[in-house]
């Protein structure tokens, strides 16, 4: 994936000769001039890809969570109302402000609004922060396995999805 390239080009390999080489390019040499030109690269890259994107979406959740996720009563149903979960999803899907973001909470129970945002870090810790972790070794998969179990239980916790069978399968 891009963000496991990204993170890789700040990971040097040392071979038995004593060469050393960037893992996302073994064309350039980590003892190189050039490899700093990789490293500012990769570090402005990981700011604007893996770590810009979701605080971006964060952002932009904020701005609308009074919205998405209503404590007041809406067309006359309050929060207390067994209606009131259906009430709130048929004005939100109605809303144009919200349209441009529906893919962020859309599958989401209104009080997680933000849950898609905690996906995108679990995948950029799964996928490029665990190259870092020694490629292959015992400590890259405890690594792997505690953020997965990490994961499992705060949806297993939030149950975040609209639909139930949806939270099941998550976890």
């Amino acid at each position: 994936t891009t963000c496991e390239k990204t993170f890789a080009a700040l990971v040097c390999e040392q071979f038995e000769d004593g060469s050393s080489f960037l893992k996302a390019d073994y064309g350039i040499s980590c003892l190189d001039a050039n490899r700093d030109a990789w490293v500012l690269y990769a570090v402005v890259m990981l700011i604007i890809y893996p770590i810009g994107i979701p605080m971006v979406y964060l952002f932009s959740l904020m701005r609308w969570k009074h919205k998405i996720n209503p404590h007041t009563p809406v067309n006359g149903v309050e929060p207390d109302d067994p209606d009131y979960l259906d009430e709130v999803l048929k004005v939100r899907s109605q809303d144009p402000d919200l349209a441009p973001y529906v893919f962020l909470f859309g599958n989401y129970e209104p009080e997680n609004w933000y849950f898609e945002v905690l996906e995108l870090f679990r995948k950029v810790l799964l996928t490029g922060f665990i190259v870092w972790m020694g490629a292959g070794t015992a400590s890259q998969i405890l690594c792997a396995i505690l953020i997965t179990l990490g994961a499992v239980a705060v949806t297993q916790s939030l149950e975040p999805f609209l639909i139930d069978s949806d939270d099941h399968v998550a976890v």
